[in-house]
């Protein structure tokens, strides 16, 4: 890294620096680059790929670091960190520009002092650019769609270490490929998305005994089937973590709106279900609907899988309940769809399966030291759940390979993919991730 160009303005970490250890860290398992970068602007961004390219050093990139994929611990890796890329710039007809680096929790709450949102997944400290690459579903997922449905323009260094605006009338190819097809076709350096006026939400929060899981997921599929675009809501299925803290089945929503009134309509035939224990029904802003997740005390292994449904049948139901009681250690949940996110046309981007009514995931929690074969056998009993269920989410699974991509892609999609990837990264440069290859 000693050759490293002079003209670059970020931060660069090695190896022998007192910072390197924790600039490396992330939810992965442990990596180890040949060095760090932090880029301060695109053309920073763009001298790292070009070094890169030219160094036979193979690029990983990082927005807000929470994805538990180990993709930098192929060396020669550099780690291009965009964390310091972080602007979020209102501008006009209620467009939004974002640097990857930027977290979503910050962002919700920016925009909301304009009276804006933008759907933006659950998680506070998940940054935009990796969740927007891999499609990004939120709490306005049924009123406007995945976060690629809001995005309208975005600007990518490329491998050649160019940097070029993709939307739909610029590189319209390279346009498609990055709403859901990660980060395979270079390093976004912003976000333009269309974000949706929303002068306040309702969040509403019901807590069900787990003895009536499978019956309450059924009225949930129901009330969600008839629901209005306004209401999105999760089924959560939380694992006990000890005699005070046991095993716990919710429902989480959220009103786009704040009539109260009218929420508590929407939700009553959830409020007054059999087995309903507490909930909460209250205004609330955008931003307070972005949780944060507990990081474990100690290094565990993830097991996670995801489906997409198109009809969530009674015995898929019986089924994916039965199996999160019986793993113990499960969090389960299973989003609504349906709403704008299936007026959006399967081929529109590269996440298909619009038919879906809902999104199905778990993650079973195992000893840091879990061995492949008892992980396999988890896997295993996931693909053993009924049909029908089309296909995963890439954001949800952390598995890599051949086989996983055909679970992320129709045929046709994955070949359309490889086609643009042949012609923005021929020798297949940006290939730490769920890797798309040239044709």
């Amino acid at each position: 890294m000693s050759d490293f160009p002079t003209q670059f303005r970020g931060e660069v970490i090695t190896p022998d620096s007192p910072d390197y250890d924790p600039a490396r860290a992330s939810l992965g398992a442990a990596a180890a680059p040949v060095g760090i970068v932090l880029p301060e602007t695109p053309a920073d961004v763009a001298l790292a790929v070009r070094y890169a390219a030219s160094r036979g050093i193979l690029p990983a990139v990082r927005s807000g670091g929470h994805s538990g994929h180990n993709f930098v611990s192929s060396s020669p890796t550099l780690l291009i960190d965009l964390s310091r890329l972080v602007d979020i710039e209102v501008l006009e007809n209620d467009l939004v520009r974002l640097g990857p680096g930027s977290v979503w929790g910050t962002v919700a709450e920016t925009l909301g002092e304009h009276g804006l949102a933008v759907t933006s997944g659950d998680t506070s400290s998940v940054g935009v650019g990796g969740l927007i690459l891999g499609g990004g579903v939120g709490w306005l997922v049924r009123l406007v769609g995945l976060t690629i449905d809001t995005l309208v323009e975005a600007e990518v260094v490329t491998a050649a270490g160019e940097l070029v605006t993709a939307s739909e009338h610029q590189n319209p190819d390279l346009f498609w490929a990055l709403r859901g097809g990660g980060g395979n076709f270079g390093v976004v350096t912003s976000y333009t998305v269309r974000a949706r006026r929303l002068p306040g939400v309702i969040g509403a929060t019901i807590s069900i005994d787990p003895a009536y899981v499978s019956a309450a997921m059924r009225t949930w599929r129901d009330v969600m089937r008839e629901a209005p675009d306004e209401l999105s809501a999760t089924f959560l299925g939380l694992p006990a973590f000890g005699p005070e803290a046991p095993a716990s089945v919710q429902i989480v929503a959220c009103w786009a709106g704040k009539d109260l009134d009218t929420a508590t309509a929407a939700l009553a035939p959830l409020l007054s279900m059999p087995g309903v224990t507490a909930h909460t029904v209250a205004p609330a802003t955008y931003a307070s609907l972005l949780n944060e997740a507990p990081v474990p005390p100690v290094p565990l292994t993830v097991v996670d899988n995801a489906s997409f449904t198109p009809n969530l049948t009674d015995e898929l139901i019986d089924a994916v309940t039965a199996l999160w009681a019986d793993l113990g250690l499960a969090v389960f949940s299973a989003r609504s769809l349906g709403g704008a996110f299936s007026r959006v046309p399967s081929d529109a981007t590269a996440v298909a399966y619009r038919e879906s009514e809902a999104l199905l995931f778990s993650a079973i929690l195992l000893p840091g030291d879990a061995d492949q074969a008892q992980q396999q056998r988890i896997i295993d009993r996931w693909n053993e759940l009924p049909g029908p269920r089309v296909g995963t989410f890439s954001s949800f699974i952390s598995r890599t390979g051949p086989g996983v991509l055909a679970e992320i892609y129709p045929p046709a999609t994955l070949e359309r993919l490889r086609s643009v990837k042949a012609v923005w990264d021929p020798t297949n440069l940006f290939r730490l991730n769920q890797n798309v290859a040239p044709e």
